[in-house]
C-alpha cells in the first residue's frame, strides 16, 4: 500500500487525477501486528488500561485465542502507553482481544486475534488533552472520540500524507526535560494504533506544527544553549525514512538572519528524498515589522538555504501584529493571510453586516522566487491580528482568524468574489478537514474545539455553518492536534 500511496503523490504532482479517489483503498494488512498488545498477568491492571480485566494467571501461552496476559482494557489502551513507567506495568506478551472501552496500542503484536489495519476510508483528529492529560483520537464528523489514553505532555503531532504514519512528539519530564518522538501508524476507523520502533530523543519544537516531506521531518526547534543565540529558534530536519529507527538528520541549524521565525511551511518532493520549504520570519522594527520568506532545500544528502536575505512580502504593526500562514498543495504554494498594517477603526466588537472600511488580504507566493501567483484578494477587517490561517486547496478558499476586538472567521475565495466575515470569539490554530470538507478551530476561550461545514457550492461566496461536535468531557485544549492528511489535499 505504501508505494501505491507514494505513486499517487507523483502523480499529484505531474497532474494526474490518481489521488482523489485512494484514500478509500483499505490499506494492506501488517503481518507482525497482532491483538494481543502488551500488559499485566494476574488479573491486574492492563500497562495502559484501567483494569487488566481477563488477565490470565501468571504468564501469557502462545497458543489459543483465549484471554490474554493483560487481559481487555476497559477505559484506555490494551497495550503498552507511550510512558510505561507511569502506569506501573511491565510488559507480557498477550494472545486475546483487544481493549473493550478505548483505543489500544499494539507494540509488537501478539500471537491471536486479529491482525492490525493501518489507514481506513475516515479521517482523524489526534490531539492532546491538556485538561485530562490525554491523547484522543477524535471523529472529525462529530468529535466523539474513537480512542483515548493517558499520556505525558504532547508539543507537536503531524501526519504524513504519504506514509500516513503519525509523529507525536512528547515530553515526559519538566519543561525542561529531553523530548522524545513516536512513530505511529493509525486505524481511523476504530482509533486503534501501533508504534513502530523505540522512542528517539530530538530535540524540542518550538511550535506545535511541524513540517512534513519525502522521508524527513522539518521543524522550528530550540536551540542548544551554546549556540550563536539561544534565544531564536534554529532548524531541525529529522529522517523517517525508517519511521521504526528514526535519526537526527540535522540538530538545530542556525539559520542565520535576525528576526523571529514565526513559522515553517513545507511541500514534500513526490519523487525524491525531502522537498522544499519556507520559514517567515518577522524582523524587529518600529513602527512596522517586515515579514520576509526564506528558502529551505532539502534532499538526501544536504539541508541547505540558498537566500542570504529573506524576500520582503509585507508589513505587519509592531504593537501585535502577525500574519497567518498555509501551503496550497494542489498548486504548491505559500498562503498568505495578511491583516491590515495600521487600523484607524473605533471597532471593539465584530459586526458582520456593517463594513469597517479597513481590509486585510491573502494571496499565494510561489515558493522559490516568494512572488505574488494568485491574488491579492481584499476582506474586511478591522485587527491587527490574523492569529491562524487555513487553506481549501481543492476549492481554493483561504480561512483566517483573529483575536481581540474585530474577532471572526473569515472565508476568502482565491478568485475574485465575496469573502465572508463569520463573527465568532478570538481564535487560535486552524486547520482544513478534507475528509469531511470542513474547518476546524481551536478558539482562545474555552480551549475547546470547534468544526464548520464548508459551502462552497458557489465558489464565489464560500459559507461556513456550525458543526455539533460531541467532545469527550471535561476536554480542553491549547490546540496541539493534527488532522489526517489526503496525498492530494482532497477527497
Amino acid at each position: 500500500m505504501k508505494n501505491v500511496r507514494f505513486a499517487a503523490v507523483l502523480s499529484l504532482l505531474t497532474g494526474c487525477s490518481l489521488i482523489n479517489s485512494l484514500d478509500s483503498v483499505k490499506p494492506q494488512l501488517d503481518a507482525d501486528a497482532g491483538s494481543g498488545g502488551k500488559g499485566k498477568g494476574s488479573g491486574g491492571k492492563g500497562a495502559g488500561g484501567t483494569d487488566g480485566g481477563n488477565g490470565g494467571a501468571g504468564a501469557a501461552g502462545k497458543a489459543g485465542g483465549g484471554t490474554s496476559a493483560g487481559g481487555a482494557s476497559s477505559g484506555g489502551m490494551g497495550g503498552e502507553p507511550p510512558d510505561a513507567s507511569e502506569n506501573g506495568g511491565v510488559a507480557g506478551k498477550g494472545t486475546g482481544g483487544r481493549g473493550t472501552g478505548g483505543g489500544t496500542v499494539d507494540t509488537d503484536g501478539g500471537d491471536g486475534g486479529p491482525r492490525f489495519t493501518p489507514g481506513g476510508p475516515g479521517g482523524a483528529i489526534v490531539v492532546y488533552d491538556t485538561a485530562g492529560k490525554k491523547l484522543h483520537v477524535l471523529d472529525p464528523k462529530n468529535g466523539h472520540a474513537l480512542s483515548s489514553e493517558a499520556s505525558v505532555r504532547v508539543l507537536a503531532i503531524a501526519n504524513d500524507p504519504i506514509t500516513d504514519n503519525w509523529y507525536i512528539f512528547q515530553q515526559p519530564g519538566a519543561v525542561t526535560a529531553p523530548v522524545v518522538l513516536q512513530v505511529r501508524q493509525l486505524n481511523t476507523t476504530s482509533g486503534a494504533w501501533r508504534i513502530l520502533g523505540k522512542p528517539v530523543t530530538v530535540p524540542s519544537p518550538t511550535l506545535p506544527s511541524v513540517g512534513v516531506l519525502n522521508k524527513r521531518l522539518a521543524y522550528l526547534s530550540v536551540p542548544d544553549a551554546a549556540g550563536s543565540d539561544p534565544t531564536i529558534a534554529a532548524l531541525t530536519v529529522l529522517d523517517t525514512s525508517k519511521p521504526d529507527a528514526v535519526t537526527v538528520n540535522t540538530k538545530n541549524k542556525d539559520i542565520g538572519v535576525t528576526g523571529q521565525r514565526v513559522a515553517l511551511l513545507t511541500i514534500p518532493d513526490g519523487a525524491a528524498v525531502g522537498g522544499s520549504g519556507t520559514i517567515a520570519i518577522q524582523s524587529p522594527c518600529a513602527p512596522d515589522c517586515d515579514v520576509g520568506l526564506l528558502r529551505l532545500l532539502i534532499n538526501s544528502t544536504t539541508v541547505s538555504l540558498p537566500d542570504s536575505t529573506p524576500t520582503n512580502v509585507g508589513k505587519v504593526n509592531s504593537q501585535g501584529g502577525s500574519i497567518g500562514f498555509a501551503v496550497d498543495y494542489q498548486a504548491r504554494l505559500d498562503v498568505l493571510v495578511m491583516p491590515p498594517v495600521t487600523n484607524p477603526s473605533a471597532v471593539t466588537s465584530c459586526n458582520a453586516s456593517v463594513p469597517t472600511g479597513v481590509l486585510g488580504h491573502a494571496a499565494e507566493y510561489g515558493v522559490s522566487t516568494h512572488a505574488v501567483q494568485v491574488g491579492p484578494f481584499d476582506f474586511d477587517m478591522a485587527n491587527l491580528r490574523v492569529n491562524s490561517a487555513a487553506f481549501d486547496s481543492c476549492h481554493k478558499i483561504a480561512f483566517g482568524t483573529s483575536l481581540l476586538g474585530d474577532t471572526a472567521i473569515w472565508s476568502i475565495p482565491m478568485v475574485t468574489g465575496k469573502p465572508e466575515k463569520l463573527c465568532k470569539d478570538g481564535g487560535g490554530a486552524m486547520f482544513f478537514e478534507a475528509y469531511t470538507h470542513g474547518l476546524i478551530r481551536v478558539p482562545i476561550s474555552g480551549d475547546r474545539i470547534e468544526a464548520y461545514d464548508i459551502d462552497d457550492k458557489v465558489a464565489t461566496d464560500p459559507k461556513l455553518t456550525n458543526r455539533t461536535m460531541s467532545l469527550p468531557a471535561g476536554f480542553a485544549t491549547s490546540g496541539v492536534l493534527a488532522v489526517r492528511q489526503p496525498l492530494s489535499g482532497c477527497i
